[in-house]
């Protein structure tokens, strides 16, 4: 008997000559309803892959609390923070050359002192080999004490995936502020830091200029130095000295200047420690100093702060010159137009570096700044009195630079 697989009957042809539906055969249909069904579950096994996808990178875009309170920096880490325009980018030029071999350039400082406003420098932030025997980084923010709401909140994000922020390299200025202390980029975790101060009338001038030409704010320099918002953080200048300065966390152990009554240095071999546990060390850089003596500043800093006894190695006093010497206004601005400019402001800011914009400016003195940003004296009064630099100046012996 044969075994030939029955096909679906035709109907009987309907009036007027046309043929009748094809009907599909009992194996037929059990076909039909088997590919529905497979055709259902794959449906659904795709969707399925999509959500666990999609579950999968909310929970990886987000920080592990536990994890990231635990990486802290190692105890001879140094951080250098300054507000922006203090000279900072000249300092992390001036002590790689005299740490390094070769010439340093706008392409390779982050590798050898890594901004941590920068998101990829603090997602490899561990992994950084830094410059033995001591690993820098770069930062602008305010200091933080341990017990400020913003560090105590960070201790307690993550409890539940839909509380976590946003990856720490994925924050990038402004919004910062709200993960910095679940970060490298928190300065109450470090226990030494090298400040870069500037006085407040250049500081902010130079400021000013800069924010303007990276297209983040439009109008006078009056209403800039009123404006909280335009200053990062929503710190503004004297805001962010005063963090540095009247913290009960922070122990000034050095100074390009004499600062107050400073009583010695805590510093113990390579590792350097503040009076007590939990202090963060700072030494005071003055911009002012760097730039009217750039070889005796970087030679104290390094030899009193970074590398106790550097000083005493053969060669050392030639390499703080010839880092000096290489880079200089000149030789920066060169090297900032042979490189396109830096890293983190190509990445961030392509439009203003395709049309002009510049990390080095005209280098203006407090004469420049006078000219161009305080001609209004009520602007002066409200620096002094409502921002309160006149309390500030003082310590920080501005008062014979002051114009």
């Amino acid at each position: 008997m044969s075994t030939k697989r029955r096909r679906g009957k035709r109907e009987a042809p309907k009036k007027g000559g046309s043929p009748g539906k094809l009907v599909p055969s009992p194996h037929e249909l059990s076909a039909l309803r088997f590919t529905f069904k497979r055709g259902n579950a794959a449906v659904i096994s795709i969707f399925a892959l999509v959500l666990v996808g999609v579950f999968t990178k909310v929970l990886s875009d987000k920080i592990n609390a536990a994890k990231a309170l635990g990486e802290r920096p190692r105890v001879n880490d140094i951080l250098l923070s300054s507000f922006p325009k203090t000279g900072s980018f000249w300092l992390r030029f001036l002590l790689s050359s005299v740490m390094r071999e070769g010439e340093i350039n706008f392409n390779n400082i982050e590798t050898y002192v890594p901004d941590l406003e920068y998101g990829d420098n603090r997602k490899r932030f561990q992994r950084f080999e830094g410059t033995p025997p001591l690993r820098l980084f770069k930062s602008h923010q305010p200091y933080l004490p341990s017990d400020s709401e913003m560090v105590l909140g960070a201790s307690e994000k993550g409890s539940f995936w839909w509380d976590k922020l946003p990856k720490c390299d994925e924050m990038i200025g402004g919004g910062m502020e709200e993960t910095q202390c679940l970060c490298p980029n928190c300065p109450a975790r470090w226990s030494a830091a090298v400040v870069v101060i500037r006085d407040a009338r250049s500081t902010l001038c130079s400021y000013y200029n800069f924010q303007v030409a990276l297209g983040n704010f439009e109008g006078g320099f009056g209403e800039f130095l009123r404006d909280r918002e335009a200053g990062r953080y929503g710190y503004d200048y004297v805001q962010w000295l005063r963090s540095w300065l009247d913290s009960e966390e922070v122990r000034v152990v050095g100074a390009s200047f004499p600062f107050g009554a400073i009583e010695g240095e805590a510093i113990e071999g390579e590792t350097i420690v503040g009076e007590e546990e939990g202090l963060t060390s700072v030494y005071l850089i003055r911009y002012e100093d760097l730039k009217s003596d750039p070889v005796g500043t970087v030679t104290e800093l390094v030899d009193k702060f970074l590398v106790p006894g550097a000083a005493e190695e053969a060669g050392f006093d030639e390499k703080v010159v010839r880092a000096v010497e290489q880079n200089d206004f000149d030789s920066m601005k060169r090297k900032e137009t042979r490189d396109g400019g830096g890293l983190l402001f190509r990445k961030s800011y392509p439009d203003a570096v395709n049309g002009g914009f510049a990390i080095l400016n005209k280098g203006r003195g407090k004469e420049d700044a006078k000219k161009e940003c305080w001609v209004e004296e009520e602007d002066v009064r409200y620096l002094f009195e409502e921002l309160g630099w006149g309390g500030v100046e003082k310590k920080l012996g501005y008062m014979h630079l002051s114009f």
